[in-house]
């Protein structure tokens, strides 16, 4: 009995990682990214990429950026690709189908055109919280006589 119920448990993992595979899948999926704005906000890790790295490194040539972006290009497909299997862990087609949906509404417009503008919004507050934080931390640490390493 309990190799027949593992048996079937094999078998529904593998017929989830069958339809995470599928062209069609892969298509929703991939429309739905559009839709949502999340494509978009994954193509531009490349610029913030190459400006963090030109503060580091600010006689970085230009053709090197552009060898970045185009490797980004070049990758892009296969993150895809990789995501593919873990967005249906969570999401059926059926799920897909509805979040294309809201995204197609005016709300769901909404919502993808300004994530982009609030992440860059809180991007710009985040190192201000980090650095309270940090230092309300170090506070804890400091009072509860804990060793640090050096």
């Amino acid at each position: 009995m309990k190799k027949l119920v593992l048996l079937y448990g094999a078998l529904a993992l593998l017929a989830l990682g069958v339809r995470a595979q599928t062209p069609e899948y892969t298509a929703k999926m991939t429309r739905m990214l559009e839709l949502s704005g999340s494509d978009a906000v994954m193509k531009e890790l490349p610029k913030q990429m190459i400006g963090m790295m030109k503060q580091q490194v600010p006689a970085m040539p230009d053709s090197v950026s552009r060898q970045i972006e185009d490797l980004m290009a070049e990758y892009f497909p296969k993150m895809l690709e990789m995501m593919t299997p873990i967005y249906a862990k969570y999401y059926t087609e059926e799920d897909l189908d509805g979040l294309i949906a809201f995204y197609e509404s005016p709300l769901g417009k909404k919502m993808a055109s300004t994530q982009p503008l609030i992440l860059k919004e809180v991007m710009g507050v985040v190192p201000q919280w980090a650095a309270e934080f940090g230092s309300k931390m170090s506070e804890i640490v400091k009072s509860a006589k804990i060793q640090t390493q050096p």
